[in-house]
């Protein structure tokens, strides 16, 4: 296991665990989803990372946090209109967006982009996330102040 993501619900949200294999151990990071968390070095040897990431995956398990399966996850589209299929230009903002959105998501404790498409009118990128309505309000006043202010959110 070089890296976990664990998720508990609460009243009124979402907590995230997660754990992976870095810098002079393994790194612990963990919040309420929709929110940075808070972030801890565990220094292990080399080889010994994974004796550190059971330890944190168990004190997780035992506070009641468990995985939520990707097909459970619900997915939310970040797009814009274009003109027919879009320019080299376009295609080129598409590709920053996606990576933009797997950075906040993923640092919000909500989930990831899983790449997009661009064609007949629109681009847009694709994002399996824990909870849309959470991962919408989160997302939303960020890409306002964002290169892609002028993106949009929506359930696929």
């Amino acid at each position: 296991m070089s890296v976990f993501k664990l998720y508990k619900r609460v009243s009124g949200g979402i907590e995230y665990r997660e754990a992976w294999a870095g810098g002079r151990g393994v790194v612990e990071y963990w919040g309420r989803c929709g929110t940075r968390g808070e972030t801890k070095e565990h220094v292990a040897d080399p080889g010994k990372e994974q004796g550190v990431m059971d330890d944190i995956f168990d004190e997780a398990v035992a506070a009641g946090f468990a995985p939520i399966l990707e097909e459970d996850f619900a997915w939310m589209l970040v797009q814009r209109s274009i003109d027919g299929f879009g320019t080299p230009a376009d295609l080129e903002q598409r590709h920053a967006l996606e990576d933009y959105l797997n950075e906040e998501l993923g640092w919000l404790g909500l989930g990831h982009c899983d790449g997009g498409s661009i064609g007949s009118g629109s681009m847009e990128a694709a994002c399996p996330v824990v909870d849309f309505e959470i991962a919408a309000a989160a997302i939303a006043p960020r890409l306002a102040n964002s290169p892609f202010a002028g993106f949009s959110i929506s359930r696929e």
